[in-house]
């Protein structure tokens, strides 16, 4: 089946719980205009066999007619411009007009962050994953797959076939040959996020919440009264670009690092920090210790357990900690989990 060129919504300062979801022209236009409000360009939620229309996007800062989107001859590609009143950003550089294509990130500051990609417009039916298996849309499922790409339902599709491989050979005698194993799933796969750019920032969500539950003082100040966390676009721009939030382990570690470096209610990437690289191409984090503040509040946070704290600040080994403990000339109540 053919793909679209299409934009994948991965942030919405006022509607975020439709962080997905995905923007197609309509079939046959060439020319159509997005904006508040406008159902020019369709939003859907896409699960295998099934589309959902969605209402046009909201938010204060977009114009009645923001972006105008054309399709491009060879149909990987659409040109954007800028005609509402919000700055247009592509892959963080400010611009009037751009021809995006598959990987480029697209920030309306304040109000939305598309991804490009390409996508068939409808999702083939999934053999073996079932209806009753299907998690709401954008949440984990029960192998611990959270994504809603076509690269993420074959993943769950791979998980269900060798599930029911599992079921099938356990009632076969023993002496009787059993079927050919198909390609199982294992949670390394299912965290790896390479070949599904586009399910990031519903990885972000997702760590995001848990991240609350489990450490609601410590991320208290950026949850709103709906409890979502608040984050910032230029952040979701920049993990989904970055080519060391290579598998949700490192997404965790990232969100980590901003968390205790923001200042505001709102978890935004520090310019001036080196802890998450903007460019597309880092392949290691930089070697550089967090300030003593932020090792103080990761103690503080973990309620003196060094190896949680460790865990918080994104370092490999607790003795990491200990050497900027002695750095800092600073003290962990000792706790016997460490």
């Amino acid at each position: 089946m053919s793909a679209s060129p299409a934009l994948v919504l991965a942030w919405s300062a006022v509607e975020p719980h439709r962080v997905g979801e995905v923007a197609f022209l309509p079939e046959g236009a060439k020319d159509v205009v997005f904006g508040r409000g406008r159902d020019d360009l369709m939003f859907v939620r896409q699960r295998p066999g099934s589309i959902a229309l969605r209402p046009p996007l909201q938010g204060d800062g977009l114009s009645r007619q923001q972006l105008r989107v054309r399709a491009q001859a060879g149909g990987h590609e659409l040109e954007l411009e800028r005609i509402g009143r919000c700055p247009m950003l592509v892959n963080g550089d400010a611009v009037d007009r751009a021809r995006v294509g598959p990987g480029d990130a697209v920030l309306l500051p304040s109000n939305v962050l598309f991804y490009v990609v390409t996508r068939p417009r409808v999702l083939g039916k999934l053999a073996s994953f079932s209806f009753t298996d299907m998690p709401r849309f954008g949440e984990i499922d029960r192998f611990g797959i959270v994504g809603e790409s076509p690269a993420a339902w074959e993943l769950r599709e791979a998980a269900a076939r060798a599930d029911k491989d599992r079921e099938s050979r356990s009632r076969w005698p023993i002496s009787s040959p059993t079927p050919s194993s198909p390609i199982s799933v294992n949670p390394v796969i299912a965290d790896d996020l390479q070949d599904r750019r586009e399910d990031v920032p519903l990885v972000v969500r997702h760590v995001l919440r848990d991240l609350a539950k489990t450490n609601p003082n410590f991320v208290s100040r950026f949850r709103t009264e709906a409890g979502e966390v608040r984050i910032d676009g230029t952040l979701v721009a920049n993990l989904l670009r970055d080519a060391i939030a290579r598998t949700i382990p490192h997404v965790e570690r990232l969100l980590w690092a901003a968390i205790t470096e923001s200042v505001d209610d709102i978890i935004a990437h520090n310019p001036e920090s080196r802890a998450i690289p903007s460019g597309p191409r880092s392949e290691t984090l930089p070697a550089v210790d967090p300030s003593c503040d932020r090792v103080r509040e990761a103690l503080e946070a973990s309620h003196g357990s060094v190896a949680k704290a460790a865990r918080l600040l994104g370092l490999r080994t607790r003795y990491e900690l200990y050497r900027l403990l002695k750095k800092y000339k600073l003290e962990a109540i000792p706790r016997h989990d460490d």
